[in-house]
């Protein structure tokens, strides 16, 4: 109601209405249920208009409370960021601070200032931009957006983060590098020096770095599989993920590590895209068949195939082994193998026709769909159950199997 009130006002509910986005409790609620930015809108726009209420925004640009600031720096680049001292002014208070207080606030401005496209008239904004390359997805694009449109002279921000103690610091940069290549081509020697570093996380963004300004992984490889053994192996992986090119260098690394890294299925994708000399790490893969491991064993049959190299009838024999005992997502991942082997499952029948009443019905449905006609009577009985997910499941799979068996019919009358 107080919200209504003072919007319909207008400008002159500006001290209450100063009192009330002062009042940190009230602000927090009114912020947690509106878009902050667009509370009392008409005397957002009272303020904004030029005149001499311009004064009073830019004294709350300076306010000692910090809601009250963001509040108005909001209005002050949304509405006229042209007025160049009433823009410097209110993003001064923002550019002054140290690295240990920066907060959500911060990163709120620097999305302002992205979204505003307010170009070089950010550029005392670069620190703090560079200061918030980290964090959720939205806030490294915000970030990586205004370092961009401020431009060549956001450059020195970022090389000054090079030369920083802080790990962070240097890692942030090496990562807005490695986003931007093209952008901040300049700072090759910074990011050549960082994969020296002696913070692992800085050598592997610094990797990535390189990679992107280079394309050439000879001067990386140690870094990378340094990494991959260090504590920070997921995040070396997954740079190691966006290199091209076969990496047949680290096929020792995948061999060594297979057995005992958490994410079996990334390597094995990698090992799949290593050449022909991935063929040296099928005793490992081969181990992982016959593990203790469901979802590796799951993994390991498709890595196999991708290899040329698989048996279908032991992959089947394993996983129809490995159904009954599993739950959860181990159950899922030796489901989502069956269907691959068609007829091969066949056996499998009375253990997916419970399974198709399980919780996961619709990838029951599909190994059955795969395994054809023999699986009718199965899905025809599921056409009864008083769950509409389990009846939805089987009768996609009874269309799956009819257009099958009609294509081969199409293809038998054309021959």
């Amino acid at each position: 109601m107080a919200i209504v009130v003072l919007d319909h006002v207008g400008l002159a509910g500006v001290p209450l209405a100063r009192e009330f986005i002062g009042a940190t409790r009230p602000f927090v609620k009114c912020a947690t249920q509106y878009n902050a930015r667009s509370v009392l809108p008409n005397i957002r726009a009272a303020l904004a208009a030029d005149g001499p209420h311009r004064a009073l925004l830019a004294e709350l640009a300076q306010d000692s409370n910090i809601a009250v600031r963001e509040w108005a720096f909001g209005v002050i680049v949304e509405s006229n960021t042209q007025q160049e001292p009433l823009f410097s002014q209110a993003l001064k208070p923002w550019t002054d601070f140290s690295d240990e207080t920066i907060s959500g606030r911060h990163f709120r401005i620097v999305a302002y200032l992205a979204e505003a496209k307010v170009g070089s008239k950010a550029l005392p904004a670069a620190s703090l931009a560079v200061r918030c390359l980290e964090g959720s997805i939205n806030k490294k694009c915000a970030a990586t957006d205004l370092l961009e449109d401020i431009g060549e002279q956001a450059l020195p921000a970022v090389k000054a983060a090079f030369a920083s103690a802080s790990a962070s610091q240097r890692r942030r940069a090496a990562i807005f590098v490695g986003n931007c290549p093209e952008f901040a081509a300049s700072l090759k020697p910074e990011v050549e020096h960082c994969l020296e570093d002696p913070d692992t996380d800085v050598q592997i963004a610094a990797a990535f770095a390189w990679w992107n300004l280079t394309h050439d992984t000879s001067r990386i490889e140690s870094v990378l599989i340094a990494g991959l053994h260090s504590a920070s192996g997921i995040t070396a992986l997954s740079v190691v993920e966006t290199i091209g090119g076969e990496k047949a260098f680290l096929i020792p690394t995948w061999r060594e590590l297979l057995p005992r890294y958490a994410a079996k299925g990334r390597i094995l994708w990698q090992l799949t895209q290593a050449g022909p000399r991935r063929i040296e790490a099928v005793p490992e893969i081969r181990s992982l068949l016959h593990g203790a491991d469901p979802a590796a064993a799951a993994s390991a049959c498709w890595a196999l195939e991708a290899f040329g190299l698989d048996d279908p009838a032991e992959s089947v024999e394993v996983l129809s082994g490995w159904l009954p005992k599993t739950r959860g997502m181990d159950r899922y991942a030796v489901l989502g193998a069956l269907p691959r082997y068609g007829s091969l499952a066949k056996p499998m029948l009375p253990l997916l026709a419970e399974e198709l009443n399980s919780g996961m019905s619709q990838k029951a449905a599909d190994v059955l769909a795969a395994i054809g006609e023999d699986s009718l009577p199965v899905l025809e009985e599921a056409l009864k159950s008083d769950r509409s997910g389990v009846r939805q499941a089987a009768q996609s799979a009874i269309d799956s199997i009819h257009a099958k068996k009609h294509e081969v019919d199409l293809h038998d009358h054309a021959g």
